[in-house]
């Protein structure tokens, strides 16, 4: 008797099997990254997160972390966000496999395995007390996480192909998209990288766009697509109506036509629009 929303995406299926597909190949070792634009509220985060579930269910390993307009000063941050899903993931292992990940990582790693540590304190649950390193300039440290970083995404991509989302790009610091630059070069890696920002907030000379332009213009990098997302069709929100309300498709098509025309088929307002219409009981329960 309460209206709901269905849960599921309308007018993405060919959008989901080319997921499905970037991630298959990844899987696969050969990685590859994806990068998809549409305005706020089009549904980039609602495609990704799909996947979600079959990502998972073939082994892969889903970290999604997402920067904010107002954090634009914090490096990493939606890194270290995304990283908070692999720790938790780690640390819920048993003990016997927490070891011999630790000691893989810190064969490849070495020494500079603290640097991880120094980017987030979590990770000395999974890596141990370690020494410090030495200190460097800011470029020289830069450049020795993003060398940490590669090592590190190729160790592990190698227990669970690793998916990493990273959204609102146009907001992204200069040093995470150095960094995506140099993941999609590194070799035997089991990673896909998918990456959503709002095309109407960016130009060509955004620094976003150019780090896209650059990784898909190197011959050293992996394979990037591109995908604009597109509002909703009317048909596909008479869908949406005939699933929510369960009635027949002509007596919601006025409905749809209106919901349409108010919300140009943007698949939040549309949600939005018919909560606000449930809520002022211009939708009622029969």
């Amino acid at each position: 008797d309460r209206f709901q929303i269905p849960q599921k995406l309308y007018g993405r299926e060919v959008e989901v099997d080319l997921l499905m597909q970037r991630f298959f190949s990844a899987a696969g070792g050969k990685r590859q990254m994806l990068a998809i634009a549409g305005y706020s509220g089009i549904g980039k985060s609602a495609l990704v997160h799909e996947v979600h579930k079959p990502i998972a269910a073939y082994n892969g390993l889903f970290c999604s972390g997402k920067f904010d307009q107002f954090q634009k000063n914090v490096p990493y941050s939606a890194l270290q966000t995304a990283l908070k899903t692999w720790l938790q993931h780690v640390l819920s292992l048993p003990q016997n496999r927490v070891v011999i990940l630790r000691e893989r990582l810190l064969n490849s790693l070495g020494a500079n395995a603290r640097v991880l540590i120094d980017f987030m304190p979590a990770f000395e649950a999974v890596l141990g007390v370690l020494e410090e390193v030495a200190k460097l300039g800011a470029d020289e440290t830069q450049n020795r996480f993003h060398l940490v970083f590669q090592k590190f995404v190729q160790t592990i991509g190698w227990e669970h192909p690793l998916v990493l989302f990273i959204d609102d790009l146009q907001w992204a610091d200069r040093g995470t998209l150095n960094l995506l630059t140099q993941l999609m070069q590194v070799d035997d890696c089991r990673l896909l990288v998918i990456v959503a920002y709002r095309d109407n907030e960016v130009d060509a000379h955004h620094p976003a766009i150019q780090t896209l332009n650059a990784i898909e213009n190197s011959p050293h990098s992996g394979e990037l697509k591109r995908i604009t997302l597109t509002p909703l069709t009317e048909t596909q929100v008479c869908d949406l109506l005939q699933d929510a309300l369960h009635r027949s498709r002509s007596e919601v098509i006025p409905l749809s036509t209106l919901v349409y025309t108010k919300t140009a088929g943007n698949p939040f307002f549309t949600g939005e629009f018919l909560k606000m219409l449930y809520a002022e009981k211009l939708l009622d329960f029969n």
